[in-house]
């Protein structure tokens, strides 16, 4: 008696557990339709109808949010760029008072981190979209090679000790845009929150991609991949870099991870 009315149980509740499992894998930026088990039991169908209506509305709201956000960030590049050009124009002008040079070169900074922010929206809302889906056969340390060669003014001005382990790694298919941006956002990063004077550590081997530098305490890793989230009290970036960085690894399901040990933050990520 026990034994059957435990095989109706599991019988009664597989459906339930199944509407569970699809809740647990559904991904909501995948922009994709849930599709929920077909049941006759009346109280779990009526449960099916509940969610399917709750999830349509989520994704409305999401698509309308990301087409807001794309179409903004469109909007805006247009005044953002006069702007600047205009401001380029009256710092050059040679009768410009010291007092009013002071404040045109005032504006310029906000305008140019409003510039990098909308670039970045933008940028977000195209990965969002798939809207980077050519993909070719790149080297990782080709792409890491290139990107360093870039930031050595960086590296320079705070003078920082680079210490690079570069060695030969497989072809990974992926945009060549979107791992530049990828690569370059992480050493921005280090570049920004490392002390003058301090150590940057880059490490390449097999699939994985290694970027640690020298601080004094963790970061909120519950917040640190967040928009606009606060894990410093520099303002100076857009808020956005590691942000993309995250939306990156996720379009090719790949791997980050951040950790703070011996006086170095590190982010990992496995291609």
């Amino acid at each position: 008696m026990i034994y059957l009315n435990k095989r109706i149980a599991l019988s009664t509740w597989k459906p339930f557990k199944k509407i569970l499992q699809t809740l647990q894998s559904f991904d909501l930026s995948r922009d994709e339709k849930i599709e929920l088990p077909e049941t006759n039991i009346y109280e779990f169908e009526e449960l099916n109808h509940v969610l399917r209506t709750l999830v349509n509305k989520n994704i409305s709201t999401y698509q309308q949010q990301k087409a807001f956000t794309e179409n903004a960030s469109h909007e805006l590049q247009t005044p953002i760029a006069l702007l600047k050009s205009r401001l380029d124009l009256l710092l050059q002008e040679k009768e410009v008072s010291p007092q009013i040079s002071e404040l045109l070169g005032g504006i310029e900074a906000p305008l140019s981190r409003l510039s990098r922010i909308n670039k970045n929206l933008l940028l977000l809302a195209k990965v969002e979209n798939h809207q980077y889906q050519s993909q070719e056969r790149i080297d990782i340390k080709t792409s890491v090679e290139n990107a360093l060669s870039l930031f050595e003014d960086y590296f320079i001005d705070k003078r920082l000790s680079i210490k690079t382990s570069l060695d030969e790694t497989k072809h990974i298919n992926a945009n060549a845009f979107l791992l530049e941006t990828l690569i370059h956002n992480l050493l921005s990063n280090a570049v920004r929150h490392t002390p003058f004077g301090g150590n940057i550590i880059i490490t390449v081997k097999d699939d994985n991609l290694l970027i640690a530098n020298s601080g004094a305490e963790a970061l909120n890793s519950q917040r640190l991949f967040k928009r606009f989230s606060t894990v410093t009290k520099e303002r100076i970036g857009s808020g956005l870099g590691l942000a993309i960085v995250k939306e990156v690894t996720n379009k090719y399901g790949w791997c980050i991870v951040y950790r703070f040990q011996d006086d170095f933050h590190s982010f990992s990520v496995s291609f």
